[in-house]
């Protein structure tokens, strides 16, 4: 069992609403040398996060505070199998929550505040065949 308390990002792709818990299906991303790692999670919400999730939808942000994940074992048919678990126990919807470019609220507004790249000339006008040495990748 893992208990985790933090700030996660997600993003809500379906909700499956019950009368003590909410059952979700939700990605997170995670920035690896700039390529984005994306994870989809199936989650149940119960206690703090059903109360404050009750009105989620497809497409909403949640920010996740804190959850628990264990590794559930069970015999079946003389054989032992396993299933992952993951609770969220406490969480809220993002204001302004609906999913955008980016893996944190603000992104949309750090979008809007970055210039613009020059130009980068084609390889014809300056003459370089091949040279990637300048280069930053």
């Amino acid at each position: 069992m893992i208990y985790f308390e933090g700030k996660t990002y997600a993003t809500v792709w379906t909700v499956k609403a019950a009368e003590k818990y909410i059952d979700l299906q939700v990605t997170t991303s995670e920035n690896k040398d700039g390529e984005y790692v994306n994870s989809s999670w199936f989650a149940r919400c119960i206690g703090k996060a059903f109360t404050a999730l009750k009105d989620v939808k497809r497409g909403d942000r949640i920010l996740i505070k804190a959850g628990k994940m264990t590794n559930e074992r069970f015999k079946k048919d003389d054989e032992w199998r396993s299933y992952f678990k993951f609770l969220i126990l406490d969480a809220e919807v993002v204001q302004g929550g609906q999913h955008s470019k980016g893996s944190t609220p603000t992104a949309a507004a750090d979008e809007k505040k970055k210039t613009p790249a020059a130009e980068t000339p084609k390889e014809s006008d300056e003459g370089s065949k091949g040279e990637d040495d300048d280069f930053p990748w």
